[in-house]
């Protein structure tokens, strides 16, 4: 092929953005490479996700009217 195409891995603090993953789909991944040029190559990659926390809030509100009643 013409011209060479060559790639490089990752160096450290590098990274790659995913769109529209989530985080069930976070882990160990294999990659692998098969052409007439050269041998096949396997490689695996661990991806990690990044997410906003989900966090679960009370209405305080009805939480202290719920006390109150049974108070």
């Amino acid at each position: 092929m013409w011209p060479p195409m060559t790639a490089k891995p990752f160096e450290s603090g590098q990274y790659l953005d995913i769109y529209g993953i989530t985080r069930d789909q976070a882990g160990e991944y294999e990659c692998s490479a098969e052409n007439d040029v050269s041998v096949p190559d396997v490689r695996k990659v661990k991806v990690t996700v990044n997410y906003i926390p989900i966090t679960k809030t009370t209405n305080v509100d009805h939480m202290m009217s719920y006390l109150m009643k049974n108070n």
